[in-house]
């Protein structure tokens, strides 16, 4: 992370991570099966700021991620986990924060977030190569409105949320 000023600073990130076949992913009841351990590597790149004194605060981040040994569920045993294939994931996400007291004196103790994201998900080789990930919508948007009140501490909020048309299998 580099302030690039007090209000702006970007950042990048780039790690490596590992999931392990799950007791609960094992099939005892003599399905073949041969699990490995799940791999990725993840690289971002953003920004984030505060705008007006604090009053909006965005954060800018590009993502890819790369897994190898995806682990996922075999569609034709329920109780069956197998590595499918290798997928890559990239995309773009948008959140801003806004603190409303610093807009009016009136709105103390009022603050919204809003965020949304485009995700672009495929297999890159196997049985599905170049089809989208399932379960992996294009788009996802949320938002959320909090009231604290300063004297009690005690706090009420709404949100929602939408999430995007997705694929149910690899096929």
């Amino acid at each position: 992370s580099y302030a690039v000023t007090d209000d702006w600073a970007v950042y990048s990130n780039v790690q490596s991570s590992f999931l392990a076949p799950q007791a609960n992913q094992i099939e005892l009841t003599g399905q073949e099966q041969s699990l490995d351990a799940q791999t990725a590597w993840t690289y971002e790149l953003g920004t984030r700021g505060s705008i007006l004194e604090g009053a909006l605060q965005p954060d800018l981040t590009f993502y890819w991620i790369d897994y190898e040994g995806r682990i996922e569920r075999d569609p034709d045993f329920n109780d069956v986990f197998l590595n499918r294939a290798n997928t890559r994931h990239n995309g773009v996400e948008l959140a801003v924060t806004g603190q409303l007291d610093r807009v009016s004196r009136r709105l103390e103790g009022l603050q919204w977030h809003g965020s949304l994201s485009y995700n672009d998900s495929e297999f890159t080789n196997g049985d599905f190569d170049g089809n989208t990930v399932p379960q992996a919508p294009h788009w996802l948007a949320s938002f959320d409105l909090l009231y604290r009140d300063k004297d009690s501490g005690l706090w009420a909020g709404m949100g929602g949320f939408h999430v995007g048309e997705a694929y149910s299998d690899s096929e």
